[in-house]
């Protein structure tokens, strides 16, 4: 069975449209066997013509339908994957012509000749067609103009970016890119995203951080996109969803997987949309329909003209077809159903199921402290608490935070098999600081008079003061945060207490039996 990857819609308005697009298609179609297969002779139109003499397991067919409706182009397209006669590509296009609008629909398949148990996942990309059309002509969709182009925004197109995220008439995702600092830009290559996601997606990059922040003061900082950030926002956009809505593909993913790779888990995320989501355009349709239904009276006149039993037997075949249609109808709207539930399952999670826990992008310092308590659960339990009041929480690098717990994590069950050979509280500097993590002893003797007792904290029925402590970052609240912890090597206990430099807290603490890590407070 064909699985669909890839679908886009849009439109040319031109009356000349048609003309336009399919002599684009016809280049590409030729272009592809004159180059890649080196038949030189290869020639092809659309609208007029048959392919002939084309390679083993290739199939290349269109069709011409016309009605007092429109005209319609039908291209169905076949072929192996290259050293692979096992998987075929099925491009079908249909180009409309309706007076003054062409509207075009690309869709590709792919399918599998024999049943194969593998985890292929066959890399796809816009269609060079379709970015040559979205770069040579106005596209449209919806009425809105798309080529396939990066949009570079700087601080004078922030509203202009808002209106477009608010509108209600956007049909096509934003793919928000942001650069790390004046100096390094974003990992993933926007103009190659961009190409790829032409028809698609639109895809913007600010031009320099300062950018990012009014962007945030804009939308709020839970959806807004910095520090070398991408970011999907769908269509329907609006400040009072929920961060998780609009995918976010934090920085510090983005740097540690590789530009390629994070490009290719936001393509596969849009492209799955869009084929879930694809509706063909019922003008097509009722143009196909049309012209078949006409032709086939045709056809049965001059039948029934000459021969009666035949025009019979004609019947009662179409009558079949007709039932094994209907059934096949059926068939495949159970499978769109089937397809369109799980599509919430998929979108949901769309890269994170595949990734460890150091490929997991964070958005926030609270979504750090549910997946540390959600990945680590042997060793860490987070109170609701400390959850909500971290949502508060300014700080920018929320990835660090979460690698943070993890090594914490990790040591405290290397040290779990220590407990009873001298483990202490010098030994988890000394592994903190092995993994090159900034990690002290105590704290400084006038942070200590100043502020010891914001240190205290109360466990098992005492305050205890926790001086070791790991620092992330430096300066202000939005840049600056603080783990500190203690150890009793008794009780392998670990707590931890992250502080920003404006004083707001956050304590976790890991303890034996179960080694767990509770965190009863964040403010």
């Amino acid at each position: 069975m064909a699985q669909l990857l890839y679908a886009c819609r849009f439109e040319v308005h031109d009356k000349a449209g048609i003309t336009t697009v399919s002599n684009a298609y016809r280049d590409w179609v030729v272009n592809h066997y004159r180059e890649g297969h080196k038949i030189t002779e290869f020639n092809f139109d659309p609208k007029t013509s048959q392919a002939e003499n084309l390679p083993e397991h290739h199939r290349l067919e269109s069709r011409l339908y016309e009605s007092d409706a429109g005209n319609v182009i039908s291209l169905s397209w076949r072929y192996p994957r290259q050293n692979d006669d096992n998987l075929q590509w099925l491009n079908n296009i249909r180009i409309g012509q309706f007076e003054d609008d062409c509207s075009v629909e690309h869709l590709i398949h792919v399918e599998f000749l024999d049943y194969v148990v593998t985890p292929e996942r066959p890399a796809i990309g816009s269609p060079r067609v379709v970015r040559d059309i979205c770069m040579q002509t106005s596209v449209f969709v919806n009425d809105r103009w798309v080529h396939a182009a990066l949009h570079l925004l700087g601080w004078h197109d922030l509203d202009d970016l808002l209106v477009l995220l608010a509108s209600s008439r956007r049909q096509l995702p934003v793919v928000l890119l942001s650069p790390y600092d004046s100096v390094n830009k974003n990992h993933i290559d926007a103009k190659k995203l961009a190409e790829n996601l032409a028809g698609v997606a639109i895809v913007c990059c600010f031009d320099e951080p300062r950018v990012t922040w009014n962007f945030s003061d804009k939308v709020g900082q839970q959806l807004s996109c910095f520090n070398g950030a991408a970011r999907i926002y769908w269509p329907g956009f609006s400040k009072e969803d929920y961060p998780k809505k609009h995918r976010l593909f934090f920085g510090d993913w983005i740097k540690q997987v590789g530009g390629t790779a994070a490009m290719k888990a936001i393509e596969r995320a849009v492209f799955s949309v869009a084929a879930y989501g694809f509706v063909p355009d019922q003008r097509i349709t009722k143009v196909i329909q049309e012209a078949e239904a006409a032709e086939r009276r045709k056809r049965l006149e001059e039948i029934k003209e000459k021969n009666t039993n035949e025009f019979l037997d004609e019947y009662e075949s179409d009558l079949r077809k007709l039932n094994e249609y209907e059934k096949k109808i059926q068939e495949l709207e159970n499978e769109n159903a089937n397809l369109r539930a799980n599509q919430q399952v998929i979108l949901s999670n769309p890269i994170n199921e595949f990734l460890t826990d150091k490929e997991i992008p964070i958005s926030s310092v609270a979504e750090a402290v549910e997946r540390a308590a959600e990945l680590y659960s042997d060793t860490i339990e987070i109170l609701p608490s400390a959850v909500e009041a971290a949502n508060d929480s300014p700080y920018q690098r929320p990835g660090e935070v979460f690698e943070a717990l993890r090594d914490i994590n990790e040591i405290t069950g290397e040290l779990q098999g220590q407990q009873n050979t001298g483990a202490s509280i010098g030994s988890v500097i000394k592994n903190l600081k092995k993994r090159n993590l900034p990690a002290k002893r105590r704290i400084s003797p006038t942070t200590k008079g100043k502020y010891g007792e914001r240190y205290k904290f109360l466990y098992k029925g005492s305050r205890r003061l926790f001086e070791p402590h790991i620092t992330l970052g430096k300066s202000n609240a939005s840049n600056c945060l603080s783990i500190h912890f203690i150890f009793n090597e008794e009780k392998c206990i670990i707590e931890s207490v992250s502080l920003d430099m404006s004083g707001n807290t956050c304590q976790i603490q890991k303890r034996k039996p179960g080694m767990a890590c509770h965190v009863p407070s964040l403010f």
